[in-house]
């Protein structure tokens, strides 16, 4: 993929709340695919204590969801 298509899928993702919404549905199959029980609400207050620089990997900047 080009950096041209990444800059384009993440404007979309700002845009179109039912993207965000299957990218967070993702997360969450994801994680449960892989044994963790967990909530998309549950992945999202983590991503966002990391975001913050609570948690033990800190993220320079939350994307767009």
């Amino acid at each position: 993929m080009s950096k041209e298509h990444a800059k384009e899928f993440f404007d979309k993702l700002e845009n179109d709340p039912a993207l965000r919404l299957n990218i967070k549905k993702g997360l969450e199959t994801l994680a449960k695919q892989n044994n963790y029980d967990v909530t998309e609400e549950e992945l999202s207050a983590e991503l966002r204590k990391r975001w913050e620089g609570g948690g033990h990997v800190i993220y320079s900047e939350p994307p767009g969801f």
